[in-house]
């Protein structure tokens, strides 16, 4: 009964900020179920900090990871008393995933779907021809969420045929690639070094980098390719191993492997101790 009344009582708050006009000055992020400050919309933020300063950015982030946030970020957790004024008033949403279906577009804001990289396997629309790929998954729901996409920010030709295909929606393809994948180009020697130095990566180490996504076709998503352990011993010396997991694999291969938990997805070897690491 509590919880009902709760719930309740937080539809009416959400039903009377909603009566309120939408905040030009209030952009509101989330990435990866609320995971944190990552991904597309953490380099978003960034970006709309220094170019936009009027534009206060609000993170969405569950409970288990407000300990993690960098300083400085404002936040709200999901269900709490602000989050539904936040997500009633912002005019700007940023998301790599969809926004939960209980909450409404209003008229005058502007939705951006970031997504997680590129498309490799089925999704959306194409998964109602694929019954087993699509266990679990609520097509219909998925298209009715995407369909308050404003921006679908894509990396390439390739990437824009298959959302568009997936996502037969109202919304309008932007071809910027993947905004975190800027500093890549703008990142000089000393933030090269900077990442060395934090995943423990020896000077003058080749670095290969193995970013296996979840693979549709199988239950859990999970597919062994080959023994990462022995693959880092067969490098040889001088180059270390980087592995990039899909967020959703991260509890799998931490299973099948012993790998300690990773958070931020990110695990690696080192071939001169062949010790496992996390970030």
């Amino acid at each position: 009964m509590a919880r009902k009344t709760s719930e309740t009582a937080q539809r009416t708050w959400y039903r009377a900020q909603s009566r309120r006009a939408l905040d030009p000055h209030l952009a509101v992020y989330s990435a990866t179920h609320h995971r944190g400050v990552c991904g597309d919309p953490a380099a978003i933020h960034a970006k709309a900090r220094e170019i936009a300063p009027h534009i206060h950015g609000v993170w969405v982030v569950r409970e288990d990871a407000v300990d993690a946030l960098p300083p400085g970020i404002d936040h709200v957790t999901p269900g709490s008393r602000r989050y539904h004024e936040v997500m009633a008033r912002a005019t700007y949403w940023v998301n790599n995933v969809n926004w939960p279906g209980t909450l409404a577009k209003r008229p005058g804001s502007v939705h951006i779907h970031t997504h997680q990289g590129t498309p490799l396997k089925y999704m959306g629309a194409d998964l109602l021809t694929k019954p087993g790929a699509r266990h679990g998954f609520d097509v219909p729901q998925m298209l009715r969420r995407a369909d308050r996409w404003d921006y679908s920010l894509v990396a390439g030709r390739h990437a824009e045929r298959a959302w568009e295909r997936a996502y037969p929606c109202h919304f309008t393809s932007l071809r910027t690639g993947s905004p975190r994948n800027d500093v890549l180009v703008g990142a000089g020697p000393e933030r090269g070094r900077e990442v060395r130095e934090r995943l423990g990566i020896p000077a003058g180490h080749t670095v290969v980098l193995y970013a296996p996504t979840r693979r549709d076709y199988r239950r859990g998503g999970h597919v062994d390719r080959f023994d990462p352990a022995r693959f880092a011993a067969d490098l040889g010396p001088g180059h270390t191993l980087v592995v990039r997991l899909h967020p959703s694999l991260a509890g799998v291969w931490r299973a099948a492997w012993g790998w300690p938990t990773c958070t931020s997805g990110a695990c690696w070897w080192t071939r001169r101790t062949n010790r496992r690491w996390r970030t």
